[in-house]
C-alpha cells in the first residue's frame, strides 16, 4: 500500500512540475495561429512604414529641387501600399503615434542621405528607405507593437 501511495505521489509531483515548466516557458500563452497572425500583420505594416519613409523623403527632394507639388501628388497617389494591406493589420497602428513620428523624423533628417555636391538633381530617398527597413529602429518599434498585440490577444482570451 505504501509503494502505491509513493508511486502516485511521484507521478502527481512530476506532472505538476511539467505544468509549472510549461507555464514558465510560454511567456504569452496565446495560440500559435494568433502568434503567426501577429507576425504577418507586423510584416505587412513594416512594408507600409517603408513606403511612408520613402514618400516623405521623396517629397522633401521634390521641394528641394523646386518640382511642383502637384506633380508629386500624382506620383504619391500611384502607390497603393496601404490599400493593398488594408484590413490585414490592426487599424490602430495607423493612429497618431509619437514614437513612429519621432522615428520618421530621425530618418528623414539624417544628413547621411542629404545633398551630394556631385549629384545636383538626385536623391538617396530609396537608400534611406531601405536602410530604414533594415534598421534596429524599426525592429524596436515593431517589437513594441508586438507586445501590445500579444497583450490585446491575451486579454481577449482571458476575458472569454
Amino acid at each position: 500500500m505504501k509503494s502505491i501511495t509513493l508511486i502516485l505521489f511521484v507521478v502527481l509531483a512530476y506532472s505538476c512540475h511539467i505544468k509549472k515548466e510549461q507555464k514558465k516557458d510560454s511567456g504569452f500563452p496565446i495560440p500559435k495561429k494568433d502568434s503567426l497572425f501577429v507576425e504577418e500583420e507586423l510584416r505587412q505594416y513594416k512594408n507600409c512604414l517603408f513606403t511612408e519613409v520613402y514618400y516623405r523623403g521623396l517629397k522633401r527632394t521634390y521641394d528641394r529641387l523646386g518640382i511642383d507639388n502637384k506633380e508629386f501628388k500624382k506620383v504619391e497617389k500611384l502607390d497603393l501600399t496601404y490599400y493593398f494591406y488594408s484590413g490585414e493589420f490592426n487599424s490602430a497602428f495607423m493612429l497618431d503615434d509619437k514614437n513612429r513620428d519621432k522615428m520618421f523624423e530621425k530618418w528623414l533628417n539624417d544628413t547621411k542621405y542629404g545633398d551630394v555636391d556631385e549629384i545636383v538633381k538626385g536623391s538617396f530617398d530609396m537608400v534611406r528607405a531601405l536602410d530604414f527597413y533594415n534598421s534596429e529602429d524599426i525592429k524596436v518599434y515593431l517589437d513594441s507593437l508586438r507586445i501590445v498585440e500579444y497583450k490585446r490577444i491575451q486579454d481577449r482570451y482571458t476575458t472569454n
